[in-house]
């Protein structure tokens, strides 16, 4: 069943985000940087994509996201993608 992975995605991506952190603390760079300005540099969890079967099916045809259409898949697929876009662009201004 596809949600049993998801118990252990956070916890394992709290890690690999705290040893990232250990490795970037003595050097130089914008990852360090924005570390510094206590600005974060992961995507929240409940942002990422999760890996749905419509997407898949899709990959010979061009993005998803475009050739869903007006689906159900396609309004899902669209909604995942529109709030990690939100994100990204709110980070860049």
């Amino acid at each position: 069943m596809m949600d049993e992975g998801l118990k252990h995605e956070p916890p394992a991506l709290k890690i690999a985000g705290d040893a990232l952190r250990d490795n970037i603390r003595n050097i130089d760079g914008d990852l360090a940087h924005l570390d510094t300005l206590n600005i974060p540099f992961e995507i929240p969890y409940k942002l990422s994509v999760p890996n749905r079967a419509a997407i898949g099916r899709t990959s010979d045809e061009g993005i998803a996201y475009l050739c869903l259409g007006a689906s159900k898949d396609g309004r899902e697929i669209r909604g995942i993608f529109d709030k990690l876009a939100e994100e990204l662009g709110q980070r860049m201004r």
